[in-house]
């Protein structure tokens, strides 16, 4: 199973094994047709591995921005953060070239700067040794520029990446100019492309450039933390009727909802809820994270499972993970407290145009289709539960009465045909709604 439960084997008693076993079926009922959903991502070349070959190199390196520079621990904690006036250097088989200074230099930055470096009858041995090395250095240094930190990639490493690249990633800056490493200086996006004889370089599309690859790629002397992001799923209510009417045999039914979370590549999904538009999930999903790294989306789907075909993506909401560790770093634990988070998508009857995009949360839905009761935390490995589900009552939030005024005043531009030259308005929040009973008509 491709989520990560955390210890969900290791449960003491029969009873509770027998009933997280229950759950693991539903979910490997549920896993070959989520590869159909909706939410497909593209596919990746895979790059054969083959042996280097002797000739013309190009090595192409795309620096696009870096975030927070500096000391980032005692540097963090100063009145007036560290300033820099940033600059790029690539530094590839001995040949180097470096960027301007942005215009609004900070401790966050943006380069968007492509520096080319080629090659003439290169051996392979020369490419299995080599490095191409990214500093961000500050331009104020009285002796030149000072080193704020480095990050280097093996070239060869790079060449059998998917498409010979490295593309949009996050690299961690160290810098150990004085023979002592003082730990992560800060971060820096970049693409970096090796091409050997014939190879082409491939062209991205759209849609990969949506994809979010925040994991940081670190140096080898700096020794990452694993953390585990879990997230309480403890019910979903107020779901739209997705499947017909005539399969459901319950008022509140037309739904079999479950709930799937992706986080930094990784995910976890909880058990299906059959024939029901308000169910209480009542699990736990634990992704495994390793820190640093700069991915803040983590993304909540709710799904409707159907039978021999690919599930209904209801819609999706999103949770900031940087929030959550400031959170779990100042001991705060207002996150473990269960939130409701609406859940909008497209109009029900809606199936083309922007519906895919509504329900994914890449658009702005119209329309609401529900909401999630969920909380958060993060734990050592010892403080994570071996089982996924929760027992109990879920302890809602409490409630508070608030009143909405709406003035309508005019429309302009409305698409009025001939068979409609009327409209009416709909004012609505979450479940709540108020219909004008008076007509927009059309006025010359």
């Amino acid at each position: 199973m491709a989520s990560l439960l955390t210890g969900a084997l290791n449960l003491a008693g029969k009873g509770a094994a027998a009933t997280v076993d229950a759950v693991e079926e539903t979910k490997d009922q549920i896993q070959s047709e989520e590869g159909a959903s909706e939410d497909k991502k593209p596919e990746v070349a895979e790059v054969p591995r083959r042996r280097l070959q002797k000739g013309d190199y190009t090595i192409q390196v795309h620096i696009i921005e870096c975030k927070d520079l500096g000391d980032q621990g005692e540097d963090k904690k100063q009145e007036a953060p560290q300033t820099f006036d940033p600059v790029a250097v690539v530094e590839v088989m001995g040949k180097k070239q470096h960027s301007k200074v942005p215009e609004t230099a900070t401790r966050d930055s943006i380069f968007d700067e492509v520096f080319v470096f080629e090659f003439k009858d290169v051996d392979p041995d020369v490419i299995e040794t080599s490095q191409c090395k990214i500093s961000i250095c500050d331009s104020k240094g009285i002796f030149g520029k000072k080193p704020i930190g480095s990050f280097s990639v093996d070239l060869t490493e790079n060449y059998y990446q998917p498409n010979h690249e490295y593309f949009r990633r996050w690299m961690a800056l160290s810098c150990n100019a004085t023979g002592e490493n003082t730990g992560i200086r800060g971060y820096v996006m970049a693409s970096v492309v090796v091409l050997g004889p014939g190879d082409e370089q491939h062209v991205h599309d759209d849609a990969e450039y949506e994809i979010e690859n925040d994991e940081v790629l670190m140096p080898a002397d700096i020794e990452q933390n694993i953390k585990h992001l879990t997230l309480s799923i403890w019910k979903v209510e107020d779901l739209p009727k997705v499947d017909m009417q005539f399969l459901s045999t319950n008022a509140k039914g037309g739904c079999d909802p479950y709930v799937k979370v992706e986080f930094a590549g990784q995910s976890a999904k909880t058990a299906v809820h059959k024939d029901t538009r308000e169910a209480r999930i009542m699990e736990k999903l634990t992704l495994g994270v390793r820190e640093p790294i700069m991915a803040k989306k983590i993304k909540v789907m709710v799904y409707d499972w159907d039978a021999g075909s690919a599930n209904d993506l209801i819609a999706t909401t999103f949770l900031d993970y940087s929030l959550i560790r400031e959170a779990d770093k100042t001991g705060d634990k207002s996150w473990e407290t269960p939130r409701w988070y609406p859940l909008y998508g497209a109009p029900k009857e809606k199936s083309t145009g922007d519906t895919a995009k509504m329900n994914r949360g890449t658009l702005e839905g119209s329309c609401y289709r529900g909401r999630i009761l969920i909380s958060a935390c993060i734990l050592a490995e010892d403080d994570v539960s071996p089982s996924p589900l929760i027992s109990g009552e879920p302890p809602f939030p409490p409630l508070q009465n608030y009143t909405l005024e709406m003035d309508l005043y005019s429309g302009n531009a409305l698409p009025a045909t001939p068979l409609r030259k009327s409209f009416k308005v709909e004012c609505a929040i979450g479940s709540c709604r108020q219909q004008f009973v008076d007509e927009l008509r059309e006025t010359r």
